[in-house]
């Protein structure tokens, strides 16, 4: 490439860098012009001189659009440049839209909501209006002298709902037996005997006429709906009384009806049933913790006097006694300042003045037993899960002769538990002898018996014999 070529782009070039830091040049390009470059000088004038004639046009079109670029600079871009919205703007703008959207969804639905709620009560209270007047239009019913009439569903407009139906089935049907009923003009009149075969059958006094119990309330199907004859009409044809009897009772329609209403007399029992057993076993269940509450503070009791190693028996503990022993004694003081136990020795003592056995007393010496075993056993169990913990162990045997001259032989285990040594006495046996043998054996069936490995003993058996 010539010289002068090369320094011909070397002049644009530091043009194009001149031009790009500062806003005046036509001082620049009259010094390079003395350089032999007018004619690359004249283009680039031309060019910097169409750079400001578009400037000039860009600023009015900037003044034109003054409301436009006064917003632009208000959204957070510098006057004079164009706004560019990012993609992180357009997924925030995108999740704020569709949070107010979830937002005029919630309270849609809760509208929705509470004008279901509005409904349901409203629906309620209907309800409970029609069932008030129900059982104002029975209770009405109840006041008169035969309220199972069948006229009174005519007389007092009563629909043949449920709550009607069950007052029905709790009255019966209609069979009132009078001293004389009413005769029609051939001297025939409805008969009591009639009802001994035909539990269905009912008589109507305003009447006069027969009906059917079954079919007036349970007797709802289409095909049937024009049988208004035992249902709503009634029967006074005397005359032929039996054979319609017999007829109806045969019919087909009857027949239904009598199934629904032997179903609805079993679901009424069955209903009967059942909340005798809820209220029954809801007895049973206040019993029972009514129980546990009493055992509990029993327990406490005998738990003191065992830590304290005070006896718990007394020499007479009959209720005329000046003391009764320990454990009934501190009894009747919590009875002073505990309602339970107050009332339960209000209630044993009770039953003892009826001369009637009372149920449980709880205070008995068996009771005081059997609760001192029941302890032992809890604490044992502790022990024995301690030891399994630690997994090795050692035994120690003391054996004696008490004042009966039996022999008597005490098992203590030695373990180690969350680093502290713990010796701890489980239980005392009689022994027929101290032979080698027999020791054997009772430290074999102690261990089988506290779930404890024969094993896991890390030290011999030490023997202390007293006589």
């Amino acid at each position: 490439m010539p010289r002068k070529e090369r320094r011909l782009k070397q002049k644009q070039k530091e043009l194009c860098e001149a031009a790009k830091g500062s806003g005046s040049l036509t001082s620049w390009i009259t010094e390079n012009r003395k350089d032999g470059l007018g004619a690359s000088h004249d283009e680039s004038d031309e060019k910097m001189e169409g750079e400001k004639d578009d400037d000039t046009v860009h600023q009015r079109n900037d003044s034109l659009l003054g409301t436009e670029s006064q917003e632009d600079t208000e959204v957070g871009g510098k006057p004079g440049t164009s706004e560019v919205i990012e993609p992180t703007q357009n997924a925030e703008i995108e999740e704020t839209a569709s949070i107010q959207e979830k937002d005029v969804g919630v309270r849609e639905t809760e509208h929705e909501l509470q004008i279901a709620q509005t409904v349901e009560v409203e629906e309620a209270a209907s309800q409970e209006e029609a069932d008030t007047r129900g059982r104002q239009t029975f209770s009405h019913l109840l006041e008169l002298t035969h309220p199972n009439d069948p006229a009174h569903v005519q007389q007092h407009n009563i629909k043949c709902d449920d709550s009607f139906i069950q007052f029905c089935n709790s009255t019966g049907p209609c069979q009132p037996v009078l001293s004389s009923f009413p005769k029609n003009e051939k001297g025939r009149s409805f008969q009591k005997k009639w009802y001994e075969n035909n539990t269905w059958l009912e008589y109507s006094p305003s009447l006069d006429a027969m009906f059917c119990f079954s079919c007036r309330l349970f007797l709802s199907e289409e095909k049937y709906i024009n049988r208004k004859t035992w249902k709503s009409e009634g029967v006074n044809q005397w005359r032929k009384a039996l054979d319609r009897i017999k007829g109806h009772s045969a019919s087909e329609s009857h027949m239904c009806s009598m199934v629904r209403w032997n179903n609805s007399k079993k679901r009424s029992l069955e209903v009967a049933f059942e909340m005798g057993d809820r209220a029954s076993q809801a007895a049973k269940d206040r019993e029972r913790e009514k129980n546990r509450e009493i055992l509990s503070r029993l327990l406490a009791t005998t738990l003191y006097l065992a830590r304290q190693g005070l006896p718990f028996r007394g020499d007479d503990e009959n209720p005329s006694s000046q003391n009764r022993g320990n454990f009934i004694e501190l009894v009747e003081v919590f009875g002073k300042y505990d309602s339970v136990i107050k009332l339960h020795l209000e209630s044993v003592k009770q039953k003892q003045g009826t001369a009637k056995r009372p149920l449980v007393s709880l205070l008995s010496n068996r009771s005081q037993n059997d609760m001192i075993r029941a302890l032992a056993i809890s604490v044992k169990r502790v022990i024995q899960k301690e030891i399994q913990e630690s997994k090795i162990f050692s035994i120690l045997m003391d054996e004696t002769t008490d004042a009966a001259h039996t022999e008597q032989v005490s098992f203590v285990i030695r373990y180690v538990h969350n680093m502290k040594i713990n010796e701890r006495f489980l239980q005392v046996c009689n022994i027929h002898n101290t032979r080698g043998e027999s020791l054997e054996n009772l430290v074999i069936d102690l261990l089988e018996e506290n779930n404890l490995k024969l094993e896991n003993i890390r030290v011999k058996v030490m023997m202390v014999l007293q006589t």
